[in-house]
């Protein structure tokens, strides 16, 4: 990973209309969330519909927070997404399918 910025590209509305579509796709698809020492481990639903909103929210927050790397697979039961950044990303990490959602502004 190259040293960016730890800074996001979405404007507050965006940023607001980002974290809906999370807080959706947790909704259908979230099986657990879990800290990691680099991040953040997501198990979801491996259902074709989750996949493809799954790989849609990578390739969007790749564009506007290219400091934080994407891991998609899957394991006998379930899609696994490992988020991670550098250290400083994690208040940004902490947001995504964050299980309270009045920290979402």
């Amino acid at each position: 990973m190259t040293d960016l910025p730890i800074a996001c590209s979405l404007s507050p509305d965006g940023m607001s209309a980002r974290l809906a579509l999370i807080e959706a796709l947790a909704a259908d698809g979230l099986l657990e969330r879990t800290a990691t020492e680099s991040g953040l481990r997501v198990r979801l639903r491996d259902t074709p519909e989750i996949e493809r909103r799954t790989r849609e929210l990578i390739a969007a927050e790749s564009a506007c927070c290219g400091f934080l790397d994407f891991d998609l697979r899957r394991d006998d039961t379930a899609l696994i997404l490992d988020i991670s950044g550098p250290p400083d990303a994690r208040p940004v990490v902490d947001l995504l399918f964050a299980p309270d959602a009045t920290m979402r502004g």
